[in-house]
């Protein structure tokens, strides 16, 4: 786990950042110092990620839902500004159903739970990867830009994957959570009920979890779709999300 304290005299409520799906911590690297200048921030490893355990359950939204919630505890965070990518979008909605006293708002950055659809070749190609060049192949189905993703960061990753226990936590998941080739959980109910502000961050060339059509989800004032990005809008514009994500934490702040 990451905690970035703010600069002296500026405090509030923090920024807990959930990763997705064969993410970490290191997935926020390009945004936290700018969020870390106005507020707390925390990052850290779900189960079966990063430097995590490799006890990841049933591998389903609703038990990384439940581990978010015990890491707040553990902080003695009462309630936080909850940003989720990927499946870490649907691990915070998650959150919002079912600890609701725990989020005070919500930033989504391409988040599953929202329609049935994601590309499994992408998540097999992943976990499935034993070389860098696979990897490397899997990881260009995640970004616009297909040079972004490098050898050195592939090698990083390859190194996470061969960990004891690691292909069987994030295999474990897939069956929870893309069983059948589809999305296992839709969480549009949750979303569309929220009792809280909710910013979504979308890529409109994401071929992992591509923007649903019909559901008009990233709308004005806090809906941003983003030009030639894909399924990583923190690491292919971090500049620009860090900048939303700041502005609306700052408004979500001020409001009673």
């Amino acid at each position: 786990m990451e905690q970035q304290v703010p600069e002296p005299g500026r405090a509030g409520v923090p920024l807990l950042l959930v990763h997705g799906f064969g993410g970490s911590l290191a997935s926020w690297q390009l945004v936290t110092p700018t969020l870390a200048r106005t507020r707390p921030v925390i990052a850290f490893d779900l189960p079966g990620h990063g430097e995590s355990s490799q006890a990841v359950g049933e591998g389903s939204v609703a038990f990384f839902a439940g581990v978010t919630a015990g890491l707040l505890d553990a902080l003695d965070v009462p309630c936080a500004h909850v940003v989720g990518h990927s499946l870490g979008g649907a691990v915070a909605l998650s959150l919002l159903a079912h600890k609701p006293e725990k989020v005070r708002a919500l930033s989504l950055l391409a988040p599953a739970g929202l329609s049935r659809c994601v590309n499994m070749a992408f998540i097999e190609g992943f976990v499935q990867a034993t070389t860098p060049e696979a990897l490397l192949e899997a990881m260009a189905m995640a970004v616009y830009a297909k040079g972004l993703v490098g050898r050195k960061a592939a090698l990083v990753q390859l190194a996470q994957l061969n960990r004891p226990g690691v292909r069987a936590a994030l295999q474990q998941v897939v069956e929870a959570c893309f069983r059948g080739g589809e999305q296992a959980v839709d969480l549009r109910a949750v979303l569309h009920a929220s009792p809280v502000a909710c910013q979504i961050i979308w890529g409109r060339e994401d071929a992992v979890l591509p923007l649903p059509p019909t559901e008009g989800l990233v709308q004005p004032p806090h809906g941003l779709l983003l030009e030639q990005t894909g399924h990583l809008p923190q690491l292919e514009r971090p500049t620009v999300v860090a900048q939303a994500l700041a502005a609306f934490a700052a408004q979500e702040a001020q409001a009673p």
